[in-house]
């Protein structure tokens, strides 16, 4: 299957980057991005649309673009990770018409991709929706992340989305929103409602994080030689009141002595819950005469504001 999204990080002016390694170096810190979309062939470039975006550290932002015959969903994940420095975690869908079946019936040509990278503030993401031309006219969405040193009173701000110069045509279409990206997640085995072993761990928003469950000290020493093993994504988050909901997936699992994979316990659990609140679940694959839980509780490890 032939690609045709092609994602690149390219280097900008050098000019930029002193401007913008100043800004990141401030006491109080936005970030904007400038989403432009770009005509360009081997002598001419054209400015078709430009958005500018811009919000707390970690906001995120989704851009479709759909055609005629295809159509691109692309999203977003942002943390500042140093002073002058993001990570991205971007995910990438596309649907395009292909052709028709001898019945008449549309044919279509799929593709998702999923990157994560770290960007500096003087690097551009430029993605190619029908990838290269070699010559002829190639589409451009190009990217480019700015650090903004503001005054205090200023940083916590809503997050803004200005549409400078928008399609006429209505093709892309841009959101933006800011929620927490960094969390606690404490996991907690029970035996008959006893807690036996528990383990932490700081995790990011939609990136999975194992934890494992040491026993709790004068308890359950069948589980010090071969401990359960959580593999834990939140992967939703719903801003709600009076408290906010996270969603989870979950992999639950028990080491072998013998060094080989992991003994599967649940393969594949889920739930939705208060942020803060417990998650309980069942583990019927130890010993049976003994009712075993697994529970997970969710707290989010960074400051909100009011606005976000």
């Amino acid at each position: 299957m032939k690609k045709l999204l092609v994602l690149i990080v390219a280097l900008i002016a050098a000019l930029a980057q002193t401007d913008a390694r100043r800004a990141a170096a401030g006491s109080e810190n936005r970030v904007r991005f400038r989403v432009a979309a770009v005509s360009e062939s081997a002598d001419a470039r054209a400015l078709l649309a430009q958005t500018t975006i811009e919000g707390p550290p970690g906001t995120d932002f989704n851009l479709d673009l759909q055609t005629a015959g295809f159509k691109l969903q692309t999203r977003f994940l942002t943390d500042l990770v140093a002073p002058d420095r993001l990570k991205i975690r971007a995910a990438l869908d596309t649907r395009r018409l292909y052709g028709r079946s001898p019945a008449g019936l549309p044919l279509f040509e799929e593709d998702s991709q999923k990157q994560a990278f770290e960007l500096g503030f003087e690097q551009t993401i430029v993605l190619l929706p029908f990838g290269r031309s070699d010559g002829a006219e190639t589409l451009r969405i190009e990217i480019t992340p700015e650090a903004l040193a503001v005054p205090k009173e200023e940083a916590d701000r809503p997050l803004s989305i200005a549409f400078d110069k928008p399609l006429p045509n209505g093709e892309i279409t841009i959101a933006a929103a800011k929620i927490p990206h960094r969390y606690r997640i404490e996991a907690v085995l029970t035996e008959n409602g006893a807690e036996i072993a528990r383990g932490k761990a700081d995790s990011l928003f939609e990136e999975e994080t194992e934890i494992e469950l040491r026993p709790v000290a004068g308890t359950a020493p069948e589980f010090a030689d071969r401990p359960l093993l959580a593999r834990v994504n939140v992967d939703q988050f719903i801003r709600s009141r009076p408290a906010d909901l996270v969603g989870i997936d979950f992999g639950l699992f028990r080491k072998s002595t013998a060094g080989g994979a992991p003994e599967p316990l649940i393969q594949k659990g889920a739930g939705i819950n208060l942020l803060g609140g417990e998650f309980k679940y069942s583990v019927d694959r130890l010993p049976a005469d003994k009712n075993y839980e697994i529970r997970f509780r969710i707290v989010s490890n960074e400051p909100e504001t009011e606005n976000q």
